[in-house]
């Protein structure tokens, strides 16, 4: 039995630093040795939440964003070696639906799976953790700095994918249409690492885009969108109070004939209002919850829908990814590098050792992207 250090959620909501015993090392698992955690808008709101917690446990050990170094492996595993380096996918399946069956359990039907950092699982802000061998993605060497932005890069990966799935079953409908022509114009709502990263994969693809933000232009976000060619937008400029003036965008920015909108943001209402710039058969992908003022939300909803009605178009619910788009992250990193040079490394905003985890959780600074604990 080994004893880490880890960083955890109580009952109480009270982040704590603790030691918490792992588990013997079976056959089937490797022990790898934390190099880096992400901290994601997931474990702050869990600071907030109940808690769910592993059974017999009162707090639960954060962390849901990872990469380690394989310090041990069991007498069956046969992918990985000693040294390699490895992140974790976060989902596990409830064993019971075709889905998570199939190696689709970010498409579980029953609602019982379980993850790492967030559900019934401990998560990896710990010096150590341990895991399947069939849980855990190589990573090329040099990839190791950025490799802790791969599981949020998948969100992205998933949202695009299925968004080609839906379209390209319902509007390449002859040969002539392929499906560049269903993605030729995109907007991202919200600069955060999820927006940024999907920015990334649309990049690589040579899809253009706009990214919003209500953050001014001239900072470190509006900076990355344009080190990946696209276009960025302060919405500040164009609120009339609590009312996006859509049109006045359109018009001073171009904005307008969306195939797709990706909200990335935790306020749909934004992404609500901006529904007049999409075009017949669009599509929009929602990945964040509903946060802010309710009725402002139920003021929008009847347009919203007018609007989807009439347009043919498509709203999509997308969370988790599975686990083939993280060697699908692979790529696009490795493509990123080659055409954008540092731009993965420019997103890892604030680095903190993880002894000083109460200052990381609290950074307020307007240009934080994203906040990384150091471990080794």
């Amino acid at each position: 039995m080994r004893d880490v250090k880890s960083i955890a959620i109580t009952r109480a909501n009270k982040l704590i630093q603790d030691r918490v015993d792992l588990p013997v090392l079976n056959k089937d698992q490797v022990l790898v040795r934390t190099l880096r955690t992400g901290i994601c808008s997931t474990e702050r709101e869990l600071m907030h939440q109940t808690i769910n917690a592993p059974d017999g446990y009162d707090f639960l050990v954060l962390g849901h964003e990872a990469v380690g170094e394989i310090a041990e492996t069991g007498s069956a595993v046969s992918q990985f070696q000693k040294g390699d380096i490895v992140v974790p996918s976060v989902r596990r399946g409830c064993g019971e639906c075709v889905f998570c069956n199939s190696n689709r359990s970010d498409m579980c039907n029953t609602g019982r799976y379980t993850e790492r950092g967030i559900v019934k699982l401990h998560g990896f802000m710990s010096e150590y953790f341990i895991e399947q061998e069939a849980n855990l993605t190589k990573i090329p060497p040099p990839l190791k700095s950025q490799a802790v932005l791969l599981e949020p890069l998948t969100i992205g990966i998933k949202a695009l994918e299925e968004y080609y799935k839906v379209q390209k079953s319902r509007l390449c409908i002859t040969k002539d249409i392929s499906e560049k022509d269903i993605l030729k114009n995109a907007l991202i709502i919200g600069a955060g690492p999820v927006g940024l990263l999907t920015a990334v994969i649309l990049a690589c693809d040579d899809v253009p885009f706009v990214c919003a933000d209500i953050d001014e232009d001239g900072g470190i976000k509006s900076e990355i969108v344009r080190m990946l060619n696209g276009k960025y937008v302060n919405l500040r400029e164009y609120l009339d109070g609590d009312i996006l003036n859509s049109s006045k965008l359109s018009r001073e920015k171009s904005v307008g004939d969306l195939d797709l909108i990706v909200d990335a943001s935790p306020d749909p209402v934004t992404c609500m209002q901006m529904i007049d710039l999409l075009r017949f058969n669009g599509a929009i992908v929602h990945l964040g919850l509903p946060g802010g003022n309710k009725e402002r939300r139920m003021s929008c909803l009847d347009h919203y829908i007018t609007s989807l009605v009439l347009k043919n178009g498509v709203i999509l619910g997308s969370v988790n990814a599975n686990f083939a788009n993280f060697k699908t992250g692979i790529t696009y990193m490795e493509q990123c590098q080659k055409k954008f040079g540092d731009v993965l490394d420019r997103i890892i905003t604030h680095r903190f050792h993880f002894s000083d985890y109460q200052q990381a959780f609290d950074v307020k600074s307007k240009d934080r992207i994203k906040v990384v604990l150091e471990w080794s």
